[in-house]
């Protein structure tokens, strides 16, 4: 019930029936061949995939990786925006490729990845995810 009262103090109430439909999008996101510590090293960073499995609340139609963004901190490193990995049977995959993986150097890193589609009225839906690791690709200084 919505009740209005204008400046004389007169009030008018009207009863609306308000509908609302849960719809949203998430992903899980999983490191692939970095083994089990959650660092990764350069031999791993030279196989490194990303992936995940898509959840969808609602109807959501039209679902596709928007972007994936590699970040230091607060410091976007890389997006990924182009060549994104298709959505097949709610997984996706990012392979490995030194367009992405040659600007992840030494620190931590969080990736999200982005997603978005289209509702049962074709309203945009979007919905995002999150994972941190380590990158340790610098070598130990070697003894003289």
């Amino acid at each position: 019930t919505i009740i209005a009262t204008d400046i004389a103090g007169n009030t008018a109430e009207k009863t609306v029936s308000v509908s609302v439909v849960d719809i949203g999008l998430s992903t899980s996101i999983t490191w692939n061949n970095i083994g089990t510590d959650n660092i990764i090293n350069t031999a791993e960073m030279a196989t490194a995939t990303l992936s995940g499995t898509v959840s969808v609340i609602g109807t959501v139609s039209s679902i596709s990786v928007s972007s994936i963004v590699f970040k230091q901190g607060d410091t976007t490193v890389h997006v990924i925006t182009t060549n994104l990995p298709a959505i097949v049977n709610n997984t996706w995959a990012l392979a490995n490729n030194s367009a992405w993986t040659s600007k992840l150097t030494q620190g931590d890193y969080t990736v999200i990845v982005n997603l978005a589609g289209k509702g049962a009225s074709n309203q945009d839906v979007t919905g995002l995810n999150s994972i941190t690791t380590k990158i340790d690709i610098t070598q130990p200084a070697q003894p003289t």
